[in-house]
């Protein structure tokens, strides 16, 4: 039967440790209180100014103080990853934890944290730039004749459109530098003159 290895926190000592460990690792960290009614969250967390923050729980049945490295919203650990954490008596002082903190989790921490932000970084270049070439591609249709989003789902980073006189209608998918163009019953003449243009765009 599991026993109980450290007293049991309350939120507001919990809080208040937490605090004390963010002074003690220095200026760069800062306190924060992740409830979003004013109350306090049954943990808590502690941000530094280059982006990456850590979060405080209490861990059954020990009540050990579980000190665990936080990541990017769309990060996801590979198979057998485990996100780095460690654990601490909560009645070190708040000086004893910092020093725990610095040497057994951010030296394990910080390395997996600066590729999964590195990673983010690159998904929103990429979403930046596709949503602009949408924009741009979007903007040279004549008013009414495209909309946001495929013929099989409303994608707003896509585009399809549709011809005059139900002669034809079209896909455009949208990444960060190229598109791919469908097009669907469209007149035997249409299609000899974007095949023309192509020819000679590759002849140039």
């Amino acid at each position: 039967m599991a026993t109980n290895k450290y007293t049991q926190q309350t939120p507001e000592q919990r809080h208040e440790l937490v605090r004390q460990i963010a002074s003690a690792l220095g200026p760069e960290w800062t306190y924060r209180n992740p409830s979003l009614d004013g109350t306090l969250a049954h943990w808590a967390e502690i941000a530094h100014q280059d982006g990456y923050s850590l979060s405080f729980t209490s861990q059954y049945p020990t009540y050990a103080l579980h000190i665990l490295g936080n990541f990017p919203r769309d990060h996801h650990f590979g198979y057998q990853e485990k996100r780095p954490s460690i654990n601490v008596d909560p009645e070190k002082t708040a000086e004893h934890i910092a020093k725990d903190i610095a040497r057994r989790l951010l030296p394990v921490y910080l390395p997996v944290w600066n590729k999964a932000a590195e990673a983010q970084r690159q998904r929103e270049n990429y979403a930046s730039a596709q949503a602009t070439l949408s924009d741009e591609i979007l903007a040279l249709f004549p008013a009414e004749m495209a909309r946001r989003g495929t013929s099989y789902n409303k994608d707003d980073k896509n585009i399809s459109f549709y011809l005059k006189d139900h002669n034809g209608y079209g896909d455009i998918e949208v990444s960060n530098d190229s598109c791919s163009l469908k097009l669907r019953s469209i007149p035997c003449a249409m299609a000899k003159e974007i095949v023309r243009l192509i020819a000679a765009k590759e002849g140039e």
